[in-house]
């Protein structure tokens, strides 16, 4: 956990000063910018659960009651990953510069652009891989809808020239799912992309191809 200094500033709260309790347990002193001095715990400030004395809610009518919603844990979560190097997943995300946008630094910002997840079944999902938290680039999606999203990012190369798979279906006219399906089969990039549908072994594999288009 990062660890409190003095004049940071968290939301409206700037810290004053620090020390632990007896229970060993840093708490900080800051003062709000409605001028009132407030006392809490440094977890709870820094993962964004206090971000003020209680004024910031009060006079702009926002209470979100939402902090148990799978919303604010879904934000609770990218900012432990983006944020907190002690995060087993920080590796994948703030260690390689994937960040979160100012705007969503507060929990209202990010319920008003996102809401909440369709079904229990949908997660935070960010569009392109190697962006960031922000508006636009993220959504709720399933594991499914996911998968795919990763699938179409993939690179196919042939003859020197790069295009993702969505790409080279539109100039070859072979369905996304066909050149997929083939390159699972370890098919080579040029036969998976311009070979005529039903060319390549199609006794073997015309039924699970069958499958696969009707999923779509």
């Amino acid at each position: 956990m990062i660890a409190p200094e003095a004049n940071q500033k968290i939301g409206t709260l700037q810290v004053l000063r620090a020390a632990k309790n007896r229970r060993g347990a840093v708490v900080v002193s800051c003062l709000c910018k409605c001028g009132k001095v407030v006392e809490s715990l440094w977890s709870t400030v820094v993962s964004g659960h206090r971000r003020s004395c209680g004024c910031r809610y009060q006079n702009s009518g926002f209470i979100h009651g939402l902090s148990k919603s799978r919303s604010h844990r879904s934000w609770v979560g990218i900012k432990r990953r983006c944020n907190y190097k002690s995060s087993k997943d920080y590796e994948r995300y703030g260690g390689r510069g994937i960040t979160i946008c100012d705007r969503w630094k507060a929990f209202e910002n990010f319920y008003a652009d996102m809401g909440n997840p369709p079904s229990d079944l949908h997660t935070l999902d960010r569009i392109d891989n190697d962006g960031n938290y922000e508006p636009g680039n993220c959504r709720w999606a399933t594991k499914g809808e996911q998968a795919l999203n990763r699938e179409r990012r993939v690179v196919v190369t042939i003859n020197g020239v790069s295009k993702r798979i969505h790409e080279w279906s539109k100039e070859s006219g072979i369905p996304e799912n066909t050149i997929r399906f083939r390159l699972r089969k370890g098919v080579s990039h040029d036969e998976a992309v311009w070979s005529k549908v039903g060319s390549l072994r199609p006794k073997k594999y015309k039924k699970q191809l069958r499958r696969m288009r009707e999923g779509d």
